[in-house]
């Protein structure tokens, strides 16, 4: 049986963390402070402290939260469609939606990240560097993968394509936040899809 104390402090955890993803890709994962995570969730600044121990652990946490909100909404789904194109074609889906939520203020946490500690040498760039990676090397797999069963086509490059993708959905986060251009989530859709479809192996 939990201990009562873990499971409050669990719980806690959860109610600064859930704000602390979303205010920081508004403000930036450097910027937020405790005092902003205080006014969002409700617990003090000295339980914060308490919790998190330093700024940051903070900022780890949040990243690792992050991390598991987007392999739950994101990643769980993807893999449970078919190998191959269909499986590629609804991580385009699946991403994009995650991406125009307007419950996210700020977008995509990571691809927010992605621009904020992309020259900021430090624990904080690595942990990022990693999670793009895996978004990288993930659909690299999944081209890679349909390769393998012959529906996309031998010829190309898994690892130029998986950038391309990955570049889609990332233009797509600013696109969407900065409103460039007229419906960006529904032409970053379309680019997607004709993407896609330019993979597929003619028998």
């Amino acid at each position: 049986m939990a201990d009562g104390r873990t499971v409050r402090g669990d719980r806690t955890r959860e109610r600064v963390l859930a704000p602390g993803v979303e205010l920081a890709t508004v403000k930036g994962l450097e910027r937020l402070s405790f005092a902003d995570l205080a006014n969002a969730s409700g617990v003090s600044k000295a339980g914060i402290a308490t919790l998190f121990g330093s700024k940051q652990e903070l900022q780890t946490a949040i990243a690792a939260r992050a991390r598991q909100i987007l392999d739950d909404r994101v990643f769980r789904l993807v893999l449970s469609a078919p190998r191959g194109l269909t499986r590629l074609a609804t991580l385009g889906t699946v991403w994009l939606d995650y991406l125009a939520d307007p419950q996210l203020r700020g977008g995509c946490f990571f691809a927010a990240a992605f621009f904020e500690f992309d020259a900021q040498p430090g624990p904080l760039r690595e942990i990022v560097r990693d999670d793009m990676n895996r978004w990288l090397t993930g659909i690299q797999s999944m081209i890679e993968d349909g390769q393998s069963i012959g529906e996309i086509v031998d010829s190309v490059d898994a690892a130029d394509e998986a950038f391309d993708f990955f570049s889609i959905g990332v233009t797509a986060n600013a696109m969407i936040q900065l409103d460039l251009v007229d419906r960006p989530a529904v032409r970053a859709r379309r680019v997607w899809s004709r993407h896609v479809e330019l993979l597929r192996s003619t028998p």
